[in-house]
């Protein structure tokens, strides 16, 4: 099921989810899972089905993220902002500092408050987390100088495997998307590049602001966007 949904093919993950929820005795994580294939095969939306694994899985001991997060964008898509801030800034204030979908979730808190004029003020404690691919030190850069062409190629070619690594244990980072699209272009793998815009495209289909950016990266790179 993982595999397929790193593919870009939720609808095929769920016969897989849906099968380890049922050999899990319905566990909380892959009732996740699972709800998160339904809801990107339906390019956002959050239908009865994903909700009620969803609101199943929330009764487990399961503290996967993307349950709150889900339920939360349910009550968006319901109307009912101030449930949706709730859950998110409970989300948030107890996530990793670390957490690379931490920036992601804020945001939404922000943009939610935003746009109802709900007041968050005090109610985030959350510290800015780190930067997720690092630009390099001084000591980098002296290495690099003392480095041959085609390891000089391979230290960047390591950074970038690195950071698609990343993206891939913790998903929910357009900013690191973006990145890792412009540097495969860069290093001239566009086959590569084409298929993390596809990624980043279906990762984020319900934010149609994002899809926007990451197209207009694509189209700038020479990528297709069909």
């Amino acid at each position: 099921g993982a595999s397929l949904m790193a593919l870009g093919r939720p609808a095929e993950a769920q016969t897989a989810f849906l099968e380890a929820v049922k050999l899990s005795g319905r566990d909380g994580d892959y009732l996740a899972m699972y709800a998160e294939s339904l809801i990107r095969a339906n390019n956002g939306q959050i239908n009865a089905i994903a909700r009620g694994a969803l609101t199943e899985a929330a009764q487990t001991e399961s503290i996967d993220p993307r349950i709150q997060y889900y339920l939360g964008l349910g009550d968006i898509q319901d109307g009912n902002y101030p449930a949706a801030i709730d859950r998110w800034v409970v989300l948030a204030n107890n996530a990793p500092a670390d957490a690379g979908w931490l920036p992601m979730v804020v945001s939404r808190i922000q943009d939610a408050a935003l746009a109802q004029g709900i007041d968050i003020d005090g109610r985030l404690h959350v510290k800015p987390s780190p930067p997720m691919m690092a630009g390099p030190s001084e000591d980098d850069v002296k290495a690099a100088e003392e480095m041959t062409p085609q390891e000089r190629q391979e230290m960047i070619a390591s950074m970038v495997n690195n950071l698609a690594e990343r993206l891939e244990a913790e998903p929910e980072n357009p900013e690191g998307w973006a990145r890792l699209i412009r540097a495969y272009s860069v290093i001239g793998d566009m086959d590569a590049a084409q298929a993390a815009y596809t990624r980043a495209t279906t990762q984020f289909a319900d934010r149609s602001e994002l899809v926007t950016r990451f197209t207009k990266l694509a189209d700038e790179l020479g990528l297709s966007t069909n």
